[in-house]
């Protein structure tokens, strides 16, 4: 469930102050072990609350593109103190998460120099003025390598275990029926290096696809080819399970190119088959 956010270091400047002066006024000691939680409060989410996020209405978080901020600083790396910086700048760049439009926030994070964690985090506005995260990814470095993805999200928890299934089940269904042409080839021929060679049915089937590029980017017939490829639909469908929830329209494309590609592999393996029992 996405939460409303605030600037990390306007929490620093007021919260840890105002807990630092309760802490001192407080002359009992905690009961050891008492675990007591703090209270939070729980949001109701409801999308038609949500606003164009460039009004940019709350003072404390301005959601306005082309905005930036510089903080700088130190940090250890190993037993070391070396200086650390984190750019976050607003960029153009909005989409719709859970029915929401959303703006995103580019953070990158440097340790002498060089860039030690880069990450996106999408940000929402409703119309009190809140304003909600909805989405992040964040990638680590190391002497300017790619380390780690260190987290990836996108929205609310809406599929669950089922979209889990779901996911597994899609992959299950595409490589049952795909496997329909290397299965056709080998009961044809009998040979293994013209069933070896099956593997080249491959690469148009995931090259000529959105496997790279969003189909947006695609031109001329690269963007024909992948309009007409199943896998395009079924990366659609796979990829929405995991970043939007469910969407009916992609899985549904999702298992109509399924079922199109097994009406084709599952009667050549089959054809195959009787045709290898009848020359025993």
């Amino acid at each position: 469930m996405a939460l409303p956010t605030t600037i990390h270091h306007l929490l620093v400047i007021v919260v840890l102050p105002l807990a630092l002066i309760v802490t001192a006024g407080c002359s009992s000691t905690p009961t050891p072990g008492s675990g007591a939680t703090p209270p939070f409060t729980r949001f109701r989410f409801d999308a038609r609350q949500f606003v164009d996020p460039t009004l940019s209405t709350n003072p404390y978080h301005p959601l306005r593109p082309g905005m930036q901020w510089v903080r700088s600083g130190t940090t250890e790396v190993g037993h070391r103190k070396v200086p650390h910086s984190v750019t976050s700048t607003m960029t153009d760049v909005t989409r719709m998460i859970d029915g929401v439009p959303v703006i995103a926030m580019l953070d990158e994070s440097t340790d002498s120099g060089e860039v030690s964690e880069v990450g996106f985090d999408y940000f929402a506005l409703d119309k009190d003025g809140n304003v909600w995260i909805m989405g992040g990814y964040t990638e680590d470095f190391q002497a300017g390598e790619f380390t780690n993805a260190g987290d990836a999200w996108l929205g609310r928890a809406s599929g669950g275990l089922p979209g889990v299934l779901v996911f597994m089940l899609l992959a299950g269904m595409w490589g049952l029926v795909f496997t329909g042409f290397p299965y056709a080839i080998a009961l044809r021929t009998g040979n293994p290096a013209a069933v070896n060679s099956s593997f080249l049915l491959f690469f148009p089937f995931v090259f000529l696809t959105t496997a790279y590029l969003p189909k947006e980017a695609l031109t001329g017939w690269l963007a024909a080819v992948a309009t007409v490829n199943p896998v395009t639909y079924m990366l659609a469908a796979m990829r929405s399970l995991i970043l939007v929830g469910w969407d009916t329209t992609a899985i549904g494309q999702a298992l109509l190119a399924i079922f199109l590609m097994g009406a084709v592999s599952m009667p050549l393996a089959f054809a195959a088959l009787r045709g290898r029992l009848k020359r025993g």
